[in-house]
Order: C-alpha cells, then structure tokens, then sequence
C-alpha cells in the first residue's frame, strides 16, 4: 500500500475528498509521524541493517617511507598528501603536530587533500612534513542509526564485543592511549550541526536558450541545501519554491547560498576554501515527488544552475569531487537529518579490521505518492488506523478515536508476535521425549512462541 492508496483510505473514512495541497501535506505529515513513531517503538526485525565500521590505526608521518603532508601557503588549511590516500574515516578525527603536540580537527577530506579547522603554523608550509600524526579517536554510526543493537569482530574470531556507557568506562579509567585488540565499545557524543543560514533564492528566467533538460512546464518545485562538515550533513534550509513558465524556453538559477569559506586573517579581503560542503536537492511538488539530491557545491561558491532534471555531470559528494549518477536506482534521496552516532574502541586499534554493527534504523520519510513503508505489506492499514485515531481527537469525537485505536492495538499485537527481534519473545523449548504436561522445557527447538503483551 503506498501513500497515495493510505491517503484515499483516510478520505474515505473520514467521507471527505479534498483536492488542497496545504491538507494533503498535512495528512502526510501525520501519516509519517505514526510511521516513524511505530518504526521507532520496537526492535522490529524489518527495521534492522547490518553495517560495516572500518576501524583504522593511526596513521603518521615518515620520512623514510616518503608520508608526508604538504600545507598550502595559499591556504593553511589545505593538507595535500604523499605517500597514502586519505579514508573517509579520517573526516572528525584529530591530525596532530607531533613537533609541538598541536591538535587539529579534520573537517573534511576530498580527493587527497584534508581540510582542518584551524590555520597550520607559517614556517612549516610549502614543503613535505614529516611531524605529525591522525589517530581515529571515534567512529560515526550511519546517519539512520536509532540504537546500536551489537558489535561483532568476525573477522578474528572474537566475537561478540562488550557495548557500555561512555560514563561506565570512564570509572573503568579505560584510557585511548592503550592500544591493542579492541574488546569494548563506548557509547560516546551525539552531534548535530546548525542548519544554513541563508535561505537558497530560486530564480527561472525567461526566454533565450532553451529549456532544461526534462523539466515540465506549468509544474511547481521546490529545493533546498544542506552543509556538510566532519562527514555529519546538517539540517536542511528554508525551502524556496518556483513554478515552470507555461511555454517557451527558460532557466533555473540558485543563489544566496551560505558562504561557509574563512577569512585567514582579520584583514583579509576574500574567503579560501574551508573543505565545507553544500549539498543541492530537489522535489517535484505538483506531481508529489521524492527530494533528490542534484548537485553539491565547495564552500565558497554561493550559486547553482539546474540545467537537467536527471542529473548526468559529476559533482562534488563528500570525499569525491567526481560523484556522479549512472542509472536512476542510484539517486541520493534527501533525509531529515538527526544527531548523528559515535562510538569509540577500547582497546585502540594498533591494526586495521572491519567491525560488524547490527542496528535499529530509521525509514525514510514518506514523500512521494508511490512511497511504501517498510512494513509487510498485511500491517500497512496500521499507520491509517493510527492516523484516523488522531484526526478524530482533534475533531474531539472520542468515540471514533478510540474506535481506531483498538483496531489500531490489535494488529500491532500480531504484528509484535510476529516480527519482534527474537530476543524479545519468550520461547518454549522441548523434545520429543517430554511429556505434554511437563513444564520445565528448557532443551530443544523452539517451540509455540508466545508475545510477552
């Protein structure tokens, strides 16, 4: 059942069919609150992912092994690296001047460069250094990541890994500079960043040229920007809006972007590049379409020029100046962002090894009418039910409200007997050799698995 199947369900409920797009976005927004919140209520089975963290060793300059960084005199910030390929790890993570024990934030890495947060001293740029160091102090959790469920090192073969609070292993005094096998995780911060400043001004102009590729006329869209900055995406702009001309040629310009560039010194007259990034999407309005991501910009560049309604040119994405879309199924959709997760490993890693993460994640909003949750297909009718439950509060009809409700609490109960993580369902065990009435069945397979209610 998609969006535009639960949104017919409501008006037929409710017997009313409104053509407004004000009280259509508002029925989505309802629908997606009970979506998310039912998603979010349990460790469903259909809400879990596996992922992969790349735990990295610290990595240090050497001269005799040619590792080096070279900092640009026309911009401190700017690291260019010799000798290795900097990982999209290495974005949050702290560079270190081993000759005067200086710590560095990494803002970003692009390419081979490395961006940091504050200017690199004068009399060490222009030429290889050797003197310093990145250690991967911790590790961000993928940005749809609600709760870490388990940590594995199957490469090893050790396991299962010991997950506690950031506050327990400080009265552990677990301390980073102990290196070795890493045996524990560590709850550490949940960061968000601050949404831009300037909202995106969305300009067609008529006339000369010719129109966009793909675009339709008479059709509303809406876009919006994000910045990028240590590999966490931040809240997105203010929206502007534009409608297609009727006719004729035109085109779509972006401007009033943020300029998230820095100023050297407290005299100087132009921003350098900070390693900051803006992130470009689009929604088709009028045809209730999916925001997409389109383009992406450095951080002194303030303006966009959507020429194609299916982006083909590369364009700049996190770590890549060269991102580029090769067939519809690889389009980036844009999603709310959250406080994004991070963990850190005790031991600290003295080799690089993959760690396995089994997570509790959050969907995608709803957005476009072909949208379908990720419920099984017999439980969609749920998130209807539970939107009815709260249209009818707000008419303060209680009778139908709670009507709703019970419909709603009955199929969340099957759904609960038959989707919930195994480890929350109580299981009886047994074999062949027990007898009916014996109730100490503890071996065996499962057997007749029963909903704690």
């Amino acid at each position: 059942m998609n969006v535009s199947e639960m949104r017919q369900m409501v008006f037929d409920q409710m017997q009313y069919t409104p053509d407004l797009a004000n009280y259509k976005n508002s029925l989505l927004n309802l629908l997606n609150l009970h979506y998310q919140s039912l998603c979010d209520s349990d460790h469903w089975l259909f809400c879990q992912k596996t992922y992969k963290i790349n735990v990295k060793k610290p990595v240090t300059g050497n001269s005799a092994s040619s590792i080096s960084i070279t900092v640009q005199a026309v911009n401190p910030r700017k690291l260019v690296c010799t000798g290795f390929t900097p990982s999209p790890e290495m974005q949050g993570q702290t560079f270190t001047d081993t000759d005067d024990n200086t710590e560095y934030r990494i803002v970003s890495v692009i390419d081979t460069d490395i961006y940091i947060d504050e200017n690199f001293p004068s009399g060490k740029q222009g030429s290889a250094y050797y003197d310093w160091k990145i250690t991967f102090d911790r590790f961000a959790l993928p940005d749809d990541c609600i709760e870490p469920l388990s940590f594995n090192d199957e490469a090893e073969d050790r396991g299962r890994l010991h997950f506690m609070s950031r506050s327990k292993a400080d009265e552990l005094y677990l301390d980073k500079d102990n290196s070795g096998d890493p045996s524990i995780v560590i709850d550490d911060d949940h960061l968000i960043d601050e949404a831009p400043i300037s909202p995106i001004v969305a300009t067609v102009t008529t006339g000369g040229g010719s129109a966009p590729t793909g675009f339709s006329y008479s059709t509303k869209y809406e876009y919006c920007y994000t910045i990028v900055r240590e590999g966490r995406e931040s809240p997105p702009s203010t929206l502007a809006t534009i409608t297609t001309p009727a006719s004729g040629n035109y085109t779509i310009d972006l401007s009033a972007m943020d300029n998230t560039g820095y100023y050297e010194t407290a005299v100087s007259a132009t921003r350098l590049n900070s390693g900051y990034q803006k992130l470009i999407y689009r929604r088709d309005v009028t045809n209730s379409g999916r925001w997409l991501l389109i383009g992406g910009q450095d951080a002194i560049t303030t303006t966009f020029s959507d020429t194609t309604l299916e982006p083909k040119s590369t364009f700049t994405r996190y770590t890549s100046t060269t991102f580029r879309y090769s067939n519809t199924t690889e389009f980036v959709r844009f999603s709310e962002a959250s406080p994004v997760q991070y963990v850190r490993f005790w031991f600290t890693p003295d080799e690089d090894r993959v760690i396995v993460m089994r997570y509790h994640y959050r969907p995608k909003e709803l957005q476009a009418d072909s949208d379908v949750p990720i419920l099984p297909r017999q439980y969609h009718h749920v998130i209807v039910w539970l939107t009815l439950e709260d249209m009818f509060l707000r008419m303060q009809n209680g009778g139908q409200a709670q009507l709703f409700r019970l419909r709603a609490e009955e199929v969340i109960r099957r759904l609960r007997m038959r989707y919930l993580s195994r480890t929350e369902q109580r299981l009886q065990f047994g074999n062949w050799a027990m007898s009916h009435w014996d109730d100490k069945r503890r071996f065996g397979t499962p057997i007749n698995p029963t909903f704690l209610g």
